[in-house]
């Protein structure tokens, strides 16, 4: 006989509430069956915006790391000395930005700050739900390896100065064949 700290005896009350838990355990065995089978009649309505998977931070990685030895070590941007600043972190929300556009440049063959629909990086940002206080936006065609359009960019001054513009303090990058982009902002 079971009985707790004051001698009670739940023996009976066990048995009593033995058939509630397995018919619970049958009613959550249900809903997670029939919550992962597919629903038949479920058709989604077509969409005009693309969808733009984000790997993550992961597959420009390495541009993220060159990126920042350079804002650690400082450069010469043209004729200006930019003086070390801190580290960008990643951002998925940059990343979908600079591919949107990335998409958007070679769908129309144009290289262009401008998308075709004449929004700037600013509107892609806040389209994606991010929150700016400053941004910067990096651009390229025709380059086929990271190193060569990174290289291209410290060697731009314009370019060079987004990369060590101390404001910035996120980062997103993507690519689209010979289209790169990289995004850099600040949160509000």
């Amino acid at each position: 006989m079971n009985k707790d700290f004051e001698g009670q005896d739940f023996s009976s009350l066990r048995l009593r509430l033995r058939p509630f838990f397995q018919f619970s355990l049958f009613l959550l065995a249900t809903l997670i069956i029939t919550a992962c089978q597919p629903d038949e009649d479920f058709i989604p309505e077509p969409t005009t915006d693309p969808v733009i998977l984000i790997e993550g931070a992961s597959d420009f990685e390495q541009m993220v790391v060159e990126v920042n030895k350079l804002r650690e070590s400082g450069c010469r941007c043209g004729n200006t000395n930019m003086p070390p600043v801190g580290p960008l972190q990643w951002n998925d929300r940059l990343a979908a930005a600079a591919a949107q556009h990335n998409l958007d440049m070679a769908q129309t063959g144009e290289l262009n700050h401008t998308g075709s629909d004449g929004s700037n990086a600013g509107d892609r940002l806040e389209r994606n739900g991010y929150r700016w206080r400053s941004y910067g936006e990096n651009i390229a065609s025709g380059f086929t390896s990271m190193s060569a359009v990174l290289q291209a960019w410290i060697d731009s001054p314009g370019h060079c100065r987004n990369i060590m513009n101390e404001s910035f303090e996120e980062i997103g990058i993507d690519r689209q064949g010979n289209y790169w982009t990289q995004v850099f902002a600040s949160p509000r």
